[in-house]
């Protein structure tokens, strides 16, 4: 029945268009203003907290993959993606197909900046849902736990209104300038970070809404086209960022 409609040039155009590229910044607004104002890992820094201290250095997080992710549909496939804050800084990974509930997202983000004593690293799994994102669950880490173990790998819990939401595997390093590995490691974060030319200023600069209009618009499409014309999109999925 769709793909006949498909057919007719007037709702080929309304079932076409990218309602998301309206949907989905408003509720990502929405959830960067409860951020703000509402969450605890908003709240950062000597404003909330007087004896709060800058301790500064470098931290670099990387998402590995997730696993036990929960699914409205047994036998569907979608797509997620990871996003972290931390202070008034975030970053995102590509968007990833999960086909076998254990998607890889290789995700690398470093920070500098907001690396106080109370601030609490928020780590966002996200449905990429086909006009908005859903959050599948979310957990915070205190960056002074980070800083004081200086390297972690391992499986971090997930949780979504105190319900299991799955695991992701996060390797962190936190280097301070006393450390060995410290120069080496703000290289790296001043490439990625390097205004105009860095992966990771990029993203930040397009923001998570703007950066997926282009892959949702070729999903939507793609799957309204007609059986036999349609194209395999799950790799262009997963270079979204």
């Amino acid at each position: 029945m769709v793909a006949f409609l498909y057919y007719i040039p007037v709702v080929k155009a309304i079932l076409s268009w990218d309602y998301s590229i309206v949907i989905r910044p408003i509720f990502n607004g929405w959830d960067d203003f409860l951020y703000r104002n509402y969450r605890q890992t908003g709240c950062f820094g000597p404003s909330w907290n007087p004896q709060a201290k800058d301790m500064g250095g470098v931290l670099c997080l990387e998402i590995l993959k997730g696993r036990d992710i929960p699914r409205k549909h047994l036998l569907s496939t979608f797509s997620q993606y990871t996003h972290i804050r931390v202070g008034n800084y975030s970053d995102y990974s590509p968007t990833v197909v999960n086909s076998d509930n254990g998607p890889r997202f290789r995700m690398k983000s470093y920070f500098t900046q907001d690396l106080y004593t109370n601030t609490l690293i928020e780590i966002s799994l996200v449905n990429d849902g086909l006009y908005r994102d859903t959050v599948v669950g979310r957990v915070s880490i205190p960056a002074k736990e980070l800083r004081d173990v200086r390297s972690f790998h391992g499986w971090i819990a997930l949780e979504n209104d105190g319900d299991a939401a799955g695991f992701v595997y996060l390797a962190s390093k936190y280097r301070m300038p006393s450390d060995g590995e410290y120069e080496s490691l703000k290289s790296e974060a001043d490439l990625a970070l390097d205004p105009g030319v860095g992966e990771q200023w990029q993203r930040q600069e397009r923001g998570r809404s703007q950066n997926r209009i282009k892959i949702r618009a070729q999903l939507t499409s793609t799957f309204l086209e007609p059986s036999n014309n349609r194209q395999d999109v799950a790799l262009d999925i997963g270079q979204g960022a």
